[in-house]
């Protein structure tokens, strides 16, 4: 299977301001079976906006990896968080998501992936307060010491209720596509560079939600 697991950092632009993700806590447990694997754990966001917090989250989550044979494994996955948006209050709530994946390797060196997720979001404002499902597919090779990566993704998202300034309801279909590399032959102390390319196109009911992203984001994985 495909080498997992990284940290990446890089801007994000929204709104005209440049968002950061910053980590404030980050607590794990885990156990591994003959054949299956868990591990959970909770984490504290900040999100910052021209460095000021606008954004805290904490979150809980769970992973379950469970082999399918030789060549396939199945992933599930499912998070809840708790958010304060220091700017809008209407804007707090809870949300909840879970995700399905299931890969399986053609050949030592190539392999696919399908995946399929829901997410939840209920916030003070109905208005706020969203519903949402995507699907992806995910291919990857390994050439020499490097591993490059392919993904698509589609998805929709409807709000429970219209916001007070617009006629409409929220109605979102997001495409994405990411590409990504992962080079081993540079790996010092164990970890080796990560980079990704992703495109973005949000079409949405409500102009403020419009938009046409492209962005990269370079960080570290462990090497496998």
């Amino acid at each position: 299977m495909r080498p997992a697991g990284s940290f990446c950092f890089g801007g994000k632009p929204d709104a005209g301001l440049l968002v950061a993700v910053l980590s404030r806590g980050c607590r794990g447990a885990g156990f591994r079976g003959r054949r299956s694997a868990a591990a959970g754990g909770d984490r504290r966001d900040r999100r910052a906006g021209g460095q000021k917090p606008f954004v805290r989250s904490v979150r809980l989550g769970a992973t379950l990896t469970q082999p399918l044979g030789t060549r396939s494994q199945l992933r599930l996955s499912a998070n809840a968080a708790r958010i304060d948006n220091r700017m809008n209050d209407l804007q707090d709530g809870k949300s909840y998501s879970g995700q399905a994946s299931l890969e399986r390797a053609l050949s030592p060196a190539t392999g696919v992936g399908l995946s399929l997720g829901a997410d939840r979001m209920s916030a003070r404002d109905s208005g706020y307060s969203t519903t949402g499902w995507r699907v992806g597919a995910l291919a990857w090779r390994e050439m020499g010491r490097a591993t490059f990566t392919a993904q698509a993704e589609f998805g929709r998202l409807r709000a429970d209720e219209r916001l007070s300034l617009f006629p409409d309801k929220r109605s979102d279909s997001l495409t994405r596509i990411t590409l990504g590399a992962t080079f081993r032959q540079l790996t010092v102390g164990g970890f080796a560079p990560v980079t990704r390319l992703v495109i973005e196109r949000n079409k949405s009911s409500i102009e403020f939600y419009d938009y046409k992203r492209v962005r990269t984001e370079f960080g570290i994985a462990r090497a496998f």
